[in-house]
């Protein structure tokens, strides 16, 4: 039996449309889609907290640390704060598509800072959101996936590691609008439907 899977921006959290399950269809986000599918697909993992990989993140950060990196002062002052933000960077290139290092020749030492701190942190820190996504991508089946996906926002809303899974997936595309519960006619539903309402205002 095929699975029916909507999934949403903002479908992780309560919204006005919460997620749902039912026997063959599920409403998710594309963080509870992406631990559903390493499951499925034998991959699950450890959940390891963000201020877990980020102290992980910092033992690599102090290996590379010499006076010529560029966050080498920053890390004397704040480094678990440090570790932090250079983890959130770390983090969003993955999403962006990034698969580590090399970099080519002609970047900057910033870039190739980064590049030898993620030499270790590839195996020594939990994976990030990207990361995860690109290795389920590559975990995939060619066919018989067995799932129905549809997306209730444009494919270009999501970072592009999403958008390679979700092509992966087949996902179409169906934007969701919320329905309005107002007495047609009414200035309620005039705003719900993006209008305007004009009010006469009368002389004394």
């Amino acid at each position: 039996m095929a699975v029916e899977i909507e999934v949403g921006h903002g479908l992780d959290r309560v919204i006005a449309r919460p997620a749902q399950t039912a026997i063959g269809r599920m409403v998710l986000g594309p963080l509870r889609l992406l631990t559903w599918l390493e499951t499925r697909f034998g991959k699950e993992l450890p959940e390891v907290s963000f201020s877990a990989r980020a102290m992980e993140y910092l033992t690599c950060l102090k290996e590379c640390d010499g006076e010529h990196r560029f966050f080498h002062r920053s890390l004397q002052q704040d480094e678990l704060g440090v570790a932090g933000e250079l983890l959130r960077w770390r983090d969003k290139w993955y999403e962006a598509g990034w698969t580590g290092p090399p970099f080519q020749d002609n970047v900057s030492n910033r870039l190739r800072d980064m590049a030898d701190v993620d030499l270790l942190a590839k195996d020594r820190v939990g994976l990030g959101i990207g990361q995860r996504v690109q290795r389920l991508v590559a975990a995939l089946p060619e066919e018989h996936l067995g799932l129905s996906i549809t997306l209730i926002d444009p494919l270009e809303t999501h970072p592009v590691v999403w958008r390679r899974l979700f092509q992966a997936l087949g996902a179409g595309v169906r934007p969701w609008t919320p329905g309005v519960n107002a007495e047609p006619g009414s200035d309620l539903a005039a705003v719900y439907r993006g209008g305007f309402v004009s009010y006469a205002v009368a002389e004394n």
